[in-house]
């Protein structure tokens, strides 16, 4: 045993507990004595409990005398699982005080030390539960040094209190992550919140950000500072902090490097009503953006400023657009001995637009669009609305969220009862709602079951084994299943025996089961085939595959597009996914939802055209793709079939399109709003309008693979409503498909007993 004792103030965390020495624990080759369940833990949540005392001695390799208990870590990995911090804590690795960035040239990429190759304390998290909270106002100061973070992230949630003091040093982030690894809590109007954040000896480096679009870092800070981070090799967004108004943000990064990374929009500093006073020294941002976006940008208002020292601002690609990008002042910039290169200029004024006119453009005659895909519009003078007109005569929009969990007891794991759903929809203007319950068919059979208001459906999980380019072992899918009737997923059920149904309508359950991609493909064919529909839900938020066709369940399937806002990354990836798809020649229809496991939203609602207010004629539109996502809602059809047809093409065609009832919800003043076409050759037809009036238009239909619409938010860059496409063949022979409702006769309680008996 060693002479030390670990001096009062020093909490001890060992990994591989069970086969541990548990008298002694080694800290950057200093053997201490420890006494388990005294100052000697195998968890950091146990560690904490004790940790009452700050240090009074300094130990060796540790270079600072802190003012809260210090947790140090043993080499080897540590396992967090959804840690809560209740008290101020130090958290020391063995790689405390050490950068793991090797110093080089400014213009290259730092190698990893090689005195933090070995011997790391890796804090090892999962997909779902590696997240370490702060809420309570009684944590005043964190600190993180010297540690390896796979599949952690840092959370504080705060919006109120007063001096908040974080510190994250000498840190590496290897591997992949797709979730956001730094969130900071935004001030309510009222606080006294001052929150400082330093961020020192950082490397991210070749992080996979697992498609899912989510940032390092976003939140509020009031002073926050970066010296020696590499942030290279990534496709992770770097993010950025909030500035709310009557705030402002001292930002100030020095000895860092950033290198092909994907920025969206360029490596964005703070935005927000605050002000901001940054400060870059001695760095370099070199291909930080996609292509043709500005390598770093900034909201800088009255009193705001930026100022760049010694850096270098590069782009390798031969950039159309200025080195920076500011939304105010450019005057506010002071460049000192800065490099420039691969960029059309220094300093430019981003504009950002927000007049719009009435309607989108218009002529009595017809003219040819001038976009990707060119096509005859034709004028006022010569369209004939009457087939649209015909189509949707006495249809008025409903609007449902087609993705929802409620409190309805057994496996339910909402928080919202059953039975307070009504009353919240109707307070957002909700019609309808899918409530797709993990694991049970209980909330049917339930009396608080609401045959007006909810369509009838579960989420299962899939773990499937042979698709193409998955990534990281991270292969599992959900997959919403929706029924016209009851008994349904009863049939399902029966059918496959893989999901080990036991019990009644009320109290059974059923597994999510591992297949092949064939076998469940054969399972989502099975529940078409009895009249049901398959969605594909937030499918870049839990798969990780580089080859689309790996998302892709069938044909006439339903892919979440916008999932939980319009305004979200996660919307932005699967969008792009959706349009991968169609560009494969897959007949995907699009879907959307918020996925609520709380209250009701209305968000990411989709808009039905129907003569009724009934769950069966929101169904039937559904089920024929004859409606559209988001907030907008868009009437299209080619000659006399909907949005969701499949039609022999002919000369003569012409699409019809009308854009109203703007969900006034979401509606925003002062936005400039989009109108497209799109083919499988690109765009057809682009105008603006402010979303005030209704918009209408017609074109000459050509022999492409589909047409659809969509509407975007030129302003805030995002799409708000998407329209499901109508799909051409050449072949002789028309297919129309109007799913309808199918009414399976053997859906019966005897079904039902067959499937509680496998």
């Amino acid at each position: 045993m060693s002479s030390i004792s670990l001096p009062k103030g020093y909490y001890a965390v060992i990994s591989d507990y069970e086969n541990a020495d548990r008298t002694s624990f080694t800290y950057k080759g200093v053997t201490y004595s420890v006494t388990e369940g005294e100052n000697l833990f195998s968890t950091l949540a146990e560690a904490q409990v004790a940790a009452l005392d700050a240090p009074e001695q300094e130990i060796e390799g540790v270079i600072e005398l802190y003012n809260a208990p210090v947790i140090l870590f043993s080499e080897g990995k540590h396992s967090i699982d959804k840690f809560i911090f209740d008290r101020s804590l130090i958290l020391l690795g063995q790689g405390a005080d050490v950068t793991p960035n090797s110093k080089n040239e400014a213009q290259d990429v730092p190698a990893l030390d090689p005195k933090r190759a070995e011997n790391e304390s890796v804090l090892l998290g999962s997909f779902w539960h590696g997240k370490m909270t702060v809420s309570s106002l009684d944590v005043k100061t964190v600190v993180y040094n010297g540690l390896t973070l796979e599949g952690t992230r840092f959370n504080d949630v705060r919006s109120e209190g007063a001096d908040i003091h974080l510190e994250f040093k000498n840190l590496i982030y290897p591997g992949y992550s797709g979730h956001q690894l730094f969130a900071f809590g935004v001030p309510k109007a009222d606080s006294i919140l001052s929150r400082s954040v330093e961020f020192s000896g950082i490397r991210v480096s070749e992080l996979d950000d697992c498609d899912f679009g989510a940032p390092f870092l976003g939140g509020y800070a009031d002073r926050i500072s970066f010296k020696d981070v590499c942030y290279a090799d990534t496709p992770k967004t770097f993010g950025c902090l909030t500035a709310p108004a009557g705030r402002s943000v001292e930002y100030k990064m020095e000895d860092c490097c950033f290198k092909n990374t994907e920025c969206y929009g360029g490596l964005a500093l703070v935005n927000g009503a605050g002000d901001i006073n940054v400060t870059l020294k001695n760095s370099s941002f070199i291909n930080v953006s996609y292509a043709d976006e500005p390598g770093v940008r900034a909201e800088l208002r009255e009193n705001s400023s930026l100022k760049a020292g010694n850096c270098l601002f590069s782009d390798t690609r031969e950039n159309c657009r200025c080195a920076i990008e500011i939304n105010g002042d450019t005057s506010k910039v002071i460049l000192e001995n800065c490099g420039i290169s691969g960029f059309a200029g220094e300093i430019e004024e981003r504009i950002i637009r927000t007049e719009a006119p009435d309607h989108i453009a218009d002529s009595e005659e017809d003219y040819v669009t001038e976009n990707a895909d060119p096509h005859t519009v034709l004028g006022s003078g010569n369209r004939d609305m009457s087939a649209l007109d015909k189509m949707y005569e006495g249809r008025s929009v409903y609007r449902g969220d087609l993705h929802v969990h409620t409190n309805c007891g057994g496996t339910s794991d909402g928080t919202l009862p059953m039975s307070e759903w009504p009353a919240q929809m109707d307070a957002l203007e909700i019609d309808f709602a899918a409530v797709v319950d993990h694991r049970q068919m209980r909330g049917f059979f339930l009396p608080e079951w609401d045959d007006l208001r909810f369509l009838i459906g579960t989420e299962p999980g899939a773990t499937i084994e042979n698709f193409n380019a998955s990534r990281h072992g991270m292969h599992g899918i959900h997959y919403n299943m929706l029924f016209p009737h009851k008994y349904g997923l009863a049939m399902v059920l029966a059918n496959f025996p893989e999901f080990k149904f036991s019990g009644d309508e009320l109290t059974g359950s059923f597994k999510y089961f591992k297949a092949t991609k064939e076998r469940y493909m054969e399972l989502f064919e099975y529940v078409r085939s009895i009249g049901g529909m398959v969605v594909h839900p937030h499918p870049k938020q839990l798969l990780v595959s580089s080859d689309p066709l790996d998302y892709y369940i069938g044909e006439h399937t339903y892919l979440e597009t916008i999932y939980g806002s319009v305004y979200g990354h996660a919307t932005r990836k699967n969008y792009q996914l959706w349009q991968d798809i169609l560009a494969l020649g897959k007949r995907v229809y699009a879907s959307g939802g918020s996925d609520s496991h709380s209250v009701a939203m209305n968000t990411a609602l989709s808009s039905f055209y129907t003569r009724e207010r009934a769950i069966p004629a929101f169904y039937e539109r559904m089920h024929a793709g004859d409606f559209n996502v988001g907030s907008v809602g868009i009437k299209m059809c080619i000659d006399e079939y909907p949005m969701g047809s499949e039609i022999e093409y002919r000369d003569g065609m012409r699409l019809s399109v009308r854009i109203e009832d703007f969900f006034h919800h979401e509606w925003r003043e002062n936005t400039v709003y989009a109108l497209r076409v799109f083919t499988d050759k690109g765009i057809a037809y682009c105008a603006e309008f402010n979303g005030k009036e209704p918009q209408e238009l017609q074109l000459e239909v050509q022999k492409r693979d589909f047409y659809r619409v969509d509407v975007y938010d030129i302003t805030h860059d995002c799409v708000v409503a998407v329209g499901n496409p109508i799909w051409i063949d050449d072949e002789a022979g028309t297919q129309f498909y109007n799913h309808g409702i199918c009414c399976v006769a053997s859906a019966t309680t005897q079904t039902l007993n067959q499937s509680k008996n496998r």
